[in-house]
């Protein structure tokens, strides 16, 4: 078993300040690349090592997976100590206190609207979601129609969904008992990505920590979950709720190249609100090129061609040599080593399509719909009724399950995962369902082997790639706009800053003069966010387009 020293060899030193600080009260506003996660890791082992129960409480159940395999070497001594997410934690609260109720998740909440007659299903599971986690949010009458019918729903079910957790856990810890029930759980509480915590998720950070040390870390200019409840107002007013807290930065930048990183901070600069992280770069180089197309095609085109020459050519294409990008270690280039990054699902979708007519492999980071987990979970649970198993591993269900819901391969890997950790554990199918509920969008990610990923901005937080294009960097794209009006444009520079911080060593900012959008083809203009760039780090590219020859026409008899 490894030692809490073994964990903080080669930590620097402001990694090791947070790793070792002694306050009660510690928030650490950790920039991107400069090893959040391991800072973590240390001082939850360090915790160990003392004696401490601590608990890590995680955005995202793949967050949390990744943190209890990191902290495996510790071996016994991690038995029994909560790394989870805020919603794992709450149901077992409930549980504790012998709540008699149905989880309903993404797939239940999804049929719940359907059998109540609402066409905006998607929409509207996202409206009753930010009016649970933000405080006074305003709804139209037909939202607050369709809000209480889905509440009205859930009651003569029994049912709760995974907001509730949050706010029946707040009413729990509210309670005479509330600092007894967690002080059974942990004496010190980390929270991971605190920069996403929502309204409701800081009042229970704030009853989970009564009797506890806080230890809190995330990225304030990562912030860009608003959408959800997410209020970046919690990190920034952290020294409000807790005068006594420490305050320690991270601020050295190890995944990109120094051009990389001094662009981005350039652009995340022009946010008032935010606290102000110097970020230096740990790798020299790196590259950032601004290209400009004539048409969407001409973009796309651009991109696909680009992959091809830093992958060494068509001809290394089928057998999957790669070639090299500056600061890259020397290592040929895998196709996983690519992203395609957008702002709207649209993108993804016309990128996708694109990369169909070349020879070049891509997978689409999405996330299966409700309607898709809810036919999961029906022929699933079908199919064990009917005695579909193997040797009562039902597992062994879930590939046919997966293939016949048109689920993919990738979801269908991940689901499996989970199920054959169940099984090992003891648990049964009820564990299985209960925790496919509890996954966040982010958790069902459809990972497959080596190909480029084309992703939204949104669900590219966390993830990182040597060479990273974001196409669409324009006037009304990215910023986003709501009919010619951007709802925060601090959240949609944050939102960039996070495409851009995903690239180690080639970032490509790619936009177009005219693109065609829900059926109608329009002028476009390069993204503000551009010039707020240093230039003088960047490459500009323009690419012209190409006009076409006329045919000669022949001449009459009498010409």
């Amino acid at each position: 078993m490894l030692s809490a020293s073994d964990f903080s060899c080669g930590l620097d030193s402001a990694q090791l300040e947070a790793t070792e600080a002694a306050e009660d009260r510690i928030l650490v506003a950790a920039g991107p690349g400069s090893g959040k996660t391991k800072t973590l890791t240390a001082r939850f082992s360090r915790l160990v090592k003392m004696g401490r129960r601590p608990a890590a409480i995680t955005f995202t159940t793949r967050a949390a997976g990744v943190l209890r395999e990191r902290l495996s070497p510790l071996g016994p001594a991690l038995s029994g100590l909560k790394i989870c997410t805020f919603h794992a934690l709450a149901l077992e609260i409930l549980k504790e206190e012998h709540l008699g109720f149905t989880l309903f998740g993404k797939a239940e909440g999804t049929l719940l609207l359907k059998e109540l007659g609402v066409k905006a299903v998607k929409d509207s599971i996202l409206m009753i979601s930010r009016h649970k986690s933000i405080p006074g949010d305003k709804l139209t009458d037909e939202e607050m129609r369709v809000f209480n019918a889905y509440e009205a729903g859930l009651k003569e079910r029994g049912a709760l969904d995974l907001d509730d957790l949050i706010l029946q856990a707040i009413k729990i810890l509210s309670g005479e008992r509330g600092p007894e029930i967690t002080g059974a759980l942990f004496t010190d509480l980390l929270i991971d990505e605190f920069q996403d915590i929502n309204p409701p998720q800081a009042r229970l950070v704030k009853l989970l920590s009564r009797g506890a040390t806080l230890f809190s870390i995330g990225d304030p200019d990562q912030s860009v979950y608003g959408f959800r409840g997410a209020n970046l107002k919690g990190f920034l007013s952290f020294t409000d709720d807790y005068p006594e807290a420490r305050i320690i930065t991270l601020g050295a930048n190890y995944r990109s190249g120094e051009k990389i990183v001094k662009a981005a901070a350039g652009l995340i600069r022009n946010n008032t609100g935010r606290l102000e992280n110097r970020l230096t770069a740990k790798r020299h180089g790196g590259a950032v090129t601004i290209v400009s197309t004539p048409v969407e095609r001409a973009e796309e085109k651009f991109i696909t061609e680009e992959i091809e020459r830093l992958m060494g050519g068509l001809s290394s294409l089928t057998v999957g040599g790669g070639g090299q990008v500056e600061d890259c270690g020397g290592r040929e280039l895998r196709f996983s080593d690519f992203a395609v990054l957008v702002r709207t699902n649209r993108q993804v979708d016309l990128l996708e399509r694109a990369f169909k007519d070349t020879n070049i492999p891509s997978k689409t980071l999405k996330t299966p719909s409700g309607a898709e987990l809810s036919a999961f979970t029906k022929i699933f649970t079908e199919r064990l009724s009917e005695g579909d198993s193997d040797g009562g591993k039902f597992s062994a269900v879930i590939r046919r399950s997966t293939m016949e819901a048109g689920l993919g391969e990738g979801l269908c890997a991940k689901l499996t995962s989970i199920a054959l950790g169940i099984e090992s554990g003891g648990g049964g199918v009820s564990n299985f369902l209960e925790e496919i509920k509890l996954l966040n969008p982010e958790d069902l990610f459809d990972i497959e082997a080596d190909r480029v990923s084309i992703a939204t901005l949104h669900m590219s937080k966390g993830l990182e790639f040597e060479v990273v294009f974001i196409p669409g960097v324009e006037v009304g794209l990215l910023p986003f706009e709501h009919g010619g009006v951007v709802d925060d444009i601090e959240e949609e520079r944050r939102l960039f800053y996070v495409g851009m911080t995903r690239a180690a060593t080639n970032l490509y900012i790619t936009n177009s003069k005219t693109r065609r959008l829900y059926g109608e083809t329009e002028t476009r203009r390069p993204s503000p966010f551009i010039d707020e760039m240093p230039l003088e780090l960047v490459t500009t590219k323009i690419i012209k387009e190409k006009l076409k020859k006329r045919r000669p026409v022949q001449k009459g008899l009498f010409d």
